[in-house]
């Protein structure tokens, strides 16, 4: 039988494997999560969530029933919880993607990939401002709609967006602590910016 298989599939299932090779107690620890014999259980984007701990499963809560967690929250949440920082902190201190661990190219990346994720929320600065409260977002200043989300319940990500005019169109911007890359990849912010997205669209 052919296998369907797809690149996405295989990266979720292998760093599914690698999270079973981790000694979940420090884990557990380390981010002061809840757990029992057969579950880790912890909050994504304002959602619960729950590992299991036998085969490293991770299904989302937020609904009548468990579902499996999609690409993006897999591999959001595995990132986290396989992090080599032994006691990984925040500073304080908020900064945008390119400015974080001077990867070439990531400003521009980040400017194109978001100006095309700003259109579904332009003229709908009440509805998303309803929606990022929604998430557990704190209001701040800077941006017609601005919120500090967060990720997690230790980490937040600061979500800014202008709507647009007509002279220019709708703008999307994150900003991370400082100290991120001690959390997490550089490719998995890319995946938590795009839940985050996807989370606010499907709530106006």
């Amino acid at each position: 039988m052919e296998n369907t298989e797809s690149n996405y599939d295989i990266m979720a299932r292998q760093a599914q494997e690698r999270f079973l090779t981790f000694d979940q107690q420090p884990i557990i620890r380390k981010f002061q999560l809840r757990s029992d014999s057969e579950s880790i259980y912890l909050s994504f984007s304002g959602s619960p969530y729950r590992i299991s701990r036998s085969d490293g499963a991770i299904y989302c809560l937020d609904g009548s029933s468990a579902r499996k967690a999609g690409f993006n929250e897999a591999l959001s949440i595995y990132d986290m919880l396989c992090c080599p920082t032994e006691s990984p902190s925040l500073s304080g201190i908020w900064e945008s993607i390119s400015s974080l661990g001077g990867i070439i190219g990531a400003g521009h990346s980040s400017s194109t990939m978001l100006s095309r994720r700003g259109l579904p929320f332009s003229g709908k600065t009440e509805q998303l401002s309803k929606a990022c409260l929604s998430l557990g977002g704190r209001p701040a200043s800077s941006g017609d709609v601005s919120f500090i989300l967060p990720v997690f319940d230790f980490f937040p990500v600061w979500f800014q967006f202008w709507d647009g005019d007509d002279e220019f169109p709708p703008s999307i911007r994150f900003l991370w602590d400082r100290n991120t890359f001690q959390y997490l990849h550089y490719e998995t912010l890319w995946y938590i910016m795009n839940h985050i997205l996807d989370k606010l669209q499907s709530m106006l």
